[in-house]
């Protein structure tokens, strides 16, 4: 059995013993921080072993990506330019600035839009009216050569009916009747600048409805903005080609 005094021995020893380690891990640490000693972090692989391409406990670490800087918007302007309250769009005018002149007349019976480069028909009745499956039939066929006032040297598959973005580019959110701007970008568009025979009307684009089956959208004009008709309707055809 041990005695008290022999317990009280083996307790201090234990409390020296611990005195000693914190002592020479402080010294040991302050060796390392002046210098004094060196520790070495390299992983050694044997001679005959050589390094894979996924062994990443050998390669230093990479710092991380840099963020993507932040692009400059490509939209461009509405077109407004009256202010109903501060921070409104007519107030900020934010967008890519329109070019001026925004339009060009081909003097072949096309327009130019300077802002797309789309080239769009100068007469908005010469094709008619149709439901929206012939309407794009219309459009693909469409040839300078079946057309006097046409003059621009397509052939068949040239034109296509519009999709609702290529609409929305036209619109001038700062006119209506109709919601276009004049040649230059400065006005309100009007007969002859730089479309002719702007009617009041729809004008069937090529993109169907995603969620009413038998729908697609069409151009309200007078406005400038997209609703959405059954495909059996008949409503104007207003073609488009790219740009040469």
């Amino acid at each position: 059995m041990i005695q008290s005094t022999d317990a009280v021995k083996i307790t201090k020893r234990g409390v020296d013993m611990t005195k000693r380690i914190i002592i020479y891990g402080l010294l040991f640490a302050l060796a390392i921080s002046l210098g004094v000693l060196s520790i070495s972090c390299t992983n050694y692989a044997p001679a005959d072993e050589e390094e894979t391409e996924f062994d990443m406990s050998k390669r230093p670490l990479e710092k991380p990506p840099k963020p993507a800087k932040k692009l400059n918007t490509l939209v461009p302007k509405t077109g407004q330019t009256i202010s109903s309250a501060p921070g409104d769009d007519g107030d900020l005018q934010k967008g890519v600035a329109w070019p001026n002149p925004r339009f060009t007349d081909n003097g072949d019976g096309t327009v130019t839009d300077n802002l797309t480069g789309l080239i769009w028909l100068q007469n908005l009745t010469l094709l008619g009216s149709h439901p929206w499956a012939a309407a794009l039939a219309v459009c693909n066929s469409l040839a300078a050569a079946d057309w006097p006032e046409l003059t621009d040297g397509s052939v068949a598959g040239d034109w296509r009916l519009p999709n609702v973005r290529e609409f929305q580019s036209l619109i001038d959110h700062g006119s209506y009747n109709p919601a276009m701007s004049d040649t230059a970008g400065t006005g309100n568009g009007s007969e002859g600048d730089p479309f002719s025979n702007v009617r009041m009307d729809g004008y069937w684009s090529s993109t169907a409805s995603s969620y009413y089956g038998g729908n697609a959208w069409y151009l309200a004009i007078f406005y400038g903005d997209m609703r959405y008709t059954a495909m059996s309707i008949s409503a104007r055809v207003w073609p488009v080609r790219d740009g040469n």
